[in-house]
């Protein structure tokens, strides 16, 4: 969900499901894998970078947030929550025909605070589809 704040800026919100699946034991070790559900806030800024007008119009932007994860894992009845920081590079097609939905490529990051790992990331490429309410852009 995004809602404009100014034409190059917005605010959102974010929900996703996540599955990391359990390591494999013939390398020598294991590792449980975990499901996991996140309740985020952003800040997107993002620009024109071309129209084609059959098609729509090309965006290219960033955004930076912050998201709550509660997870479970895999096998046992134990919980956790942490928070992470997120920060996205798209670039993304509104469509003529419907210019309140816009496809979009993305390398998201994300940085988390795990209290039962020294470092833990998650860096990835995604294909994902964003619909503004309101007044369409």
């Amino acid at each position: 969900m995004l809602i404009p704040l100014a034409p190059w800026m917005r605010v959102g919100g974010s929900f996703g499901l996540y599955e990391t699946l359990p390591s494999d034991t013939t390398g020598g070790f294991l590792y449980r894998g975990y499901g996991t559900g996140a309740l985020g806030i952003f800040l997107e800024v993002a620009g024109s970078i071309g129209t084609w007008k059959r098609v729509g119009t090309f965006e290219a932007g960033g955004q930076i947030g912050a998201n709550a994860d509660w997870a479970a894992y895999q096998y046992t009845n134990l919980f956790f929550f942490y928070p992470e920081l997120m920060t996205e590079a798209f670039i993304g097609m509104r469509l003529a025909a419907l210019k309140a939905l816009q496809i979009r490529l993305a390398l998201p990051f994300r940085f988390q605070f795990r209290r039962d790992l020294d470092y833990s990331f998650l860096a990835a490429i995604s294909l994902g589809a964003n619909y503004s309410f309101g007044r369409s852009p």
